[in-house]
């Protein structure tokens, strides 16, 4: 009996594998397409996982009344540029270091412990002498910034950078 089932197998591997193997080659073909083209919806649907992942399975702590963000999104580019004053205040984005300077200035005078951007600042600047105003307001206000960077996966390696200041903790003695 055992025989004779295997003997069916093999007959019917032999008659179906050609249409295997089409339906195969086809539906991979077409499914590499969709993904391609991005007919799928799978990146937009990964993301709604992640968040609802995320949430579900970490748990609630609330909002740090430690961490405020600032967000400069599209709505406020746009308003800056629909706004006389401010757009000759603030000219195009991206923004010229000296704004960044003024902008580091403003937080550490309102308190502010550190600044993370979430951006690379990598444009060269059209007004020639302002590029490094936020070099000096990093080294002025003795606050811990980080700055995004962005590199090409073939590009050489980053120098490495000594830290300007190092953080200490709220109430610790200042270095001498």
């Amino acid at each position: 009996m055992t025989s004779d089932s295997g003997e069916l197998l093999r007959r019917r591997l032999r008659n179906h594998l050609p249409r295997m193997l089409a339906i195969a080659v086809l539906s991979t073909t077409v499914a590499a397409v969709l993904w391609t083209r991005g007919w799928l919806g799978l990146p937009g649907l990964e993301r709604i996982l992640y968040d609802s992942a995320l949430t579900r399975f970490t748990p609630q702590r609330g909002q740090s009344s430690d961490i405020v963000v600032v967000a400069i999104d599209q709505p406020s580019l746009d308003g800056v540029r629909n706004t006389p004053a401010y757009a000759r205040d603030f000219g195009h984005f991206p923004w010229a270091p000296a704004l960044w300077a003024g902008v580091l200035r403003e937080l550490s005078q309102q308190g502010v412990r550190a600044v993370l951007f979430d951006r690379v600042m990598d444009e060269t600047s059209a007004m020639a002498g302002v590029d490094p105003t936020l070099a000096q307001a990093v080294r002025d206000t003795g606050m811990p910034v980080y700055l995004g960077i962005s590199i090409h996966p073939s590009a050489p390696p980053l120098p490495r950078v000594e830290p300007l200041h190092t953080p200490r903790a709220p109430g610790a003695p200042a270095p001498p």
